[in-house]
């Protein structure tokens, strides 16, 4: 019995960048196995199989169909169906999404937009399984048919909202600020519902709030990951510069997710009636790494675990700078009446504030929690009861227990007035280079990029010494908009 297979002609998306094929399969098969020596190659039409070969050769091009990513596109002022920047989606809020695969990307184009609310999951954490939606730059996509200029500027969003399953996604601003959010009230970013291998990067979200004290009205929150039920994991907050909410971000029950090379800072609130000002407040949540951040000019408990519920936290790497926060600024604060953690609170720099590592009556820190190569200057060293257990190669300014700490210590900074805390050259008993210990790969890259311990010692405190770099600055970052409240 023999089959007859005829060439289908196949049409795709015309952004699709690659295709693989069955048919493209069955030609390159075909130039090499199938052809009887009667048929000529540039003149087939058809061509004659076994049947086993033709089962062995649709099973073989299953297997390898598939349609590589696509891009879309989102305009300001267009109206298309999202296939080029001529035919583009108007709003964020037009997006099709029964259209989007894993893999392609959402280009937005500079604008004011509505809320975005994705609408699909990826199926794997590669880049050809997640779906992304991000910023056009002339850089990133300047070459696509269509593209102008003006389109490499600032995405202004209402807001952004998970209240649908949107798994394996990104929302990448791709330069500083790239992706903006003003809010009033309410949340900026929030997850409704359990989310797992997001990803949110270069995204500003400015709250009410100022440098200064401030009354809040409702208890608006920066990014704020509170599912109705179930838990988050795998999330990651990459270069965010989240500032003036009541509490600047929330995690509650969202577990293995990363904090990074981020600012975070001016929260304050001069009430209490209506919020309670954080940094970070968490509840029901494990292996979160905080690391490489910047943390500033606050009046809260900083981290504050709740109800007796964390788990792991790694908080490396850090500054925290209380600045004119107020009086009653911390860190980080155990609560809930029993044991969080373990914390390991390694190589952050701590300045200017009123309280450090501490907690409320009956909270602790769970067992193997431990404090290392961190620097309190113008903070209390050991913090107060409930304190983390184990301390060492700690630096301070006043007094400061625990193994190769440093107490009394001389002002390391560069230029401590001018908030810009790399160290200086000198090495002395009194100075913190090459007086940290040795905390492992897992810790030894500061937010400059140098590599903990490469001139043979660890340092204590966020910025390794590197001769040939002046390092970065604590800067009080103003955001790119304001909004005038009366």
């Amino acid at each position: 019995m023999t089959l007859y297979y005829e060439q289908p002609k196949i049409k795709a998306h015309a952004s699709t960048k690659k295709i693989t094929l069955m048919d493209i399969f069955v030609e390159r098969l075909t130039r090499t196995s199938f052809f009887d020596t009667t048929h000529s190659y540039k003149k087939r039409q058809k061509t004659v199989f076994p049947l086993k070969q033709l089962s062995a050769l649709l099973f073989l091009s299953i297997l390898s169909y598939g349609v590589e990513a696509a891009d879309w596109y989102v305009r300001a002022g267009a109206g298309g169906n999202g296939t080029s920047w001529t035919s583009a989606w108007s709003n964020v809020t037009n997006i099709t999404w029964t259209s989007i695969n894993p893999g392609d990307t959402i280009w937005v184009a500079g604008g004011t937009y509505g809320g975005l609310v994705p609408g699909k999951s990826g199926n794997a954490d590669t880049a050809a399984g997640r779906i992304s939606i991000k910023r056009a730059t002339a850089a990133a996509h300047g070459s696509a048919t269509g593209w102008s200029s003006a389109y490499d500027a600032q995405v202004k969003l209402a807001s952004i909202s998970w209240d649908n399953t949107a798994n394996y996604f990104s929302v990448d601003g791709q330069v500083d600020n790239g992706i903006y959010i003003a809010h009033t009230t309410g949340n900026a970013i929030s997850f409704n519902v359990p989310s797992t291998y997001v990803t949110l990067r270069y995204i500003e979200t400015a709250g009410p709030g100022t440098a200064t004290n401030y009354h809040h009205t409702t208890d608006d929150r920066g990014i704020d990951i509170t599912p109705s039920s179930g838990s988050s994991a795998f999330m990651k907050l990459q270069h965010v510069n989240v500032h003036g909410a009541c509490t600047l971000l929330w995690f509650m029950a969202t577990n293995n997710m990363t904090l990074e090379d981020s600012s975070i800072y001016d929260s304050h609130d001069d009430s209490g009636s209506v919020c309670h000002p954080n940094l970070i407040a968490t509840a029901s949540s494990s292996n979160v790494t905080i690391r490489n951040n910047k943390f500033y000019n606050y009046d809260a408990e900083g981290i504050m675990f709740l109800y007796a519920s964390a788990g792991r936290w790694d908080i490396y790497g850090n500054v925290f700078d209380g600045g004119n926060g107020g009086p009653y600024n911390r860190v980080v604060s155990s609560e809930g009446g029993g044991a969080n953690g373990p914390t390991y609170f390694y190589n952050n720099t701590v300045v200017n504030l009123w309280g450090t590592i501490m907690g409320d009556t009956g909270s602790s820190y769970a067992s193997g929690s431990s404090s290392s190569n961190n620097i309190f200057w113008n903070a209390a060293c050991d913090g107060s009861s409930p304190t983390i257990g184990t301390r060492s190669n700690n630096y301070s300014n006043s007094s400061c227990s625990g193994t190769g700490s440093i107490s009394s210590g001389s002002n390391p900074f560069t230029n401590y007035a001018g908030a810009n805390y790399n160290l200086i050259s000198t090495i002395g008993s009194t100075y913190p280079k090459d007086k940290g210990t040795n905390l492992g790969s897992t810790y030894n890259g500061d937010m400059n990029g140098t590599t903990r311990g490469s001139d043979g010692a660890w340092d204590i405190g966020a910025y390794e010494y590197n001769s040939g770099s002046s390092g970065t600055i604590l800067t009080l970052q103003a955001p790119q908009n304001l909004i005038a409240t009366p």
